[in-house]
Formats: C-alpha cells, structure tokens, sequence
C-alpha cells in the first residue's frame, strides 16, 4: 500500500527492510493491486547476488563432474565441423584483407 507523506512523497514498507521507502525504490508490477513490487530493489539484488554465488558453485561443481564427457563432446564437436570452421576462416580472412585493402586504398 503506498502512503503519502506530509511532503508529498510516496512511500511504501518493505516487509523485508521493515522500513518506508519511496516508491521510486521499487519496481513495477502488473499483478499488484498498487503496481508496484511487494519489496524493494535493494532486496532483489541482494538476493540476486546471492543466488548468483550459488549458481557459480553450482556451475564449478557440475564442470568438475562432467568435465571429461565436455572435452570429449567439444573434441568430437571440432572435429565433425572441421569443414564448417575452415570455410568461416577462409571467408573472415578474405574479408578481413579486403577491408584492409580498402582502408590503405583510401589513406592514399
């Protein structure tokens, strides 16, 4: 619920911080009765960090598990795509060499 001060600021509790804050603190929401999030940005992005060290563990920890049957999937990947990979080179590099010969073209 968002309360008007005094001053004719809009505020809002955060049920997380416990505190009043302006509402320019927190974000939209189309499903709230008011528009707005439950809780603050702060609150999201502290428990955004969080999670995202969470996420990170997870990843190491699932590397170290899998990490044999990745190499051997990007080993046969390389492989399978040789023909694809030289034939983007070739194309990049033959590109690259005229945009060379273009730009010595124009210093001149």
């Amino acid at each position: 619920m968002i309360v008007v001060l005094a001053d004719g600021t809009e505020v809002k509790r955060c049920p997380h911080c416990d505190d009043y804050r302006p509402v320019a603190e927190f974000s939209r929401s189309s499903t709230s009765e008011d528009g707005l999030q439950e809780r603050c940005r702060a609150y999201h992005h502290e428990r955004y960090l969080k999670s995202q060290e969470a996420r990170r563990k997870h990843g190491r920890e699932y590397y170290k598990a899998h990490q044999q049957e990745r190499l051997e999937y990007g080993r046969r990947y390389y492989i399978q795509h040789r023909e694809e990979r030289l034939a983007y080179a070739r194309k990049h590099c033959r590109e690259q060499r005229a945009q060379l010969d273009a730009d010595q073209r124009s210093s001149e």
